[in-house]
């Protein structure tokens, strides 16, 4: 889901909060998600593009972030998270 989908979705089970705090869950909602695909598909360790030597993977960081954000902010999510 993108974060304009995520948008439009929360706006509907959200009518009474302000825009700004729909968008800013709604981008980090496609955020978590975009890093958590990353990490299925490449692991938490990962090999650095130039050398080959094993580095964390940099969506970890990116997943946490926006975890935060999300955790942060109660809105209604109905259907929103499998």
């Amino acid at each position: 889901m993108t974060a304009a989908d995520a948008l439009l979705r929360l706006r509907a089970l959200n009518p009474d909060r302000p825009v700004e705090v729909l968008v800013r869950y709604a981008d980090a909602f496609a955020q978590y998600h975009e890093a958590a695909d990353n990490l299925a598909r490449n692991g938490i360790i990962t090999a650095h593009p130039r050398t080959g030597a094993p580095l964390e993977n940099p969506y970890l960081k990116v997943r946490n972030a926006a975890s935060e954000i999300l955790a942060t902010i109660k809105l209604n999510t109905e259907g929103m998270w499998p």
